[in-house]
């Protein structure tokens, strides 16, 4: 394998690794937030009368958008393991027709 070849496939392996700790980290935080309105229910805290139901609407907003940041990190790799990885190490891909 030559110098060339060895630096793109280097920076694919970057791109890809960068996609997935992304969605991890998306996973992570709307995990916490969906224990934590487990917790909520568990305590039925949101039947006390101080119950503050925008918390709650805001947990929930951020599980949305975290979901949605992973959706688009597996449509980013999907994107990249089927064109990108072509381009960046220069190959054609004899797969797609």
């Amino acid at each position: 394998m030559d110098n060339i070849m060895q630096t793109r496939l280097i920076e694919a392996s970057q791109t890809a690794r960068k996609c997935v700790h992304d969605a991890n980290n998306a996973l992570f935080v709307a995990k916490g937030f969906t224990q934590e309105i487990g917790y909520i229910i568990e305590g039925k805290e949101y039947l006390k009368p101080d119950f503050n139901k925008e918390d709650l609407a805001n947990m929930l907003e951020k599980i949305t958008a975290n979901i949605d940041k992973i959706g688009n990190h597996l449509k980013a790799l999907g994107k990249f393991a089927r064109e990108d990885i072509f381009e960046i190490t220069a190959t054609q891909n004899d797969l797609k027709k």
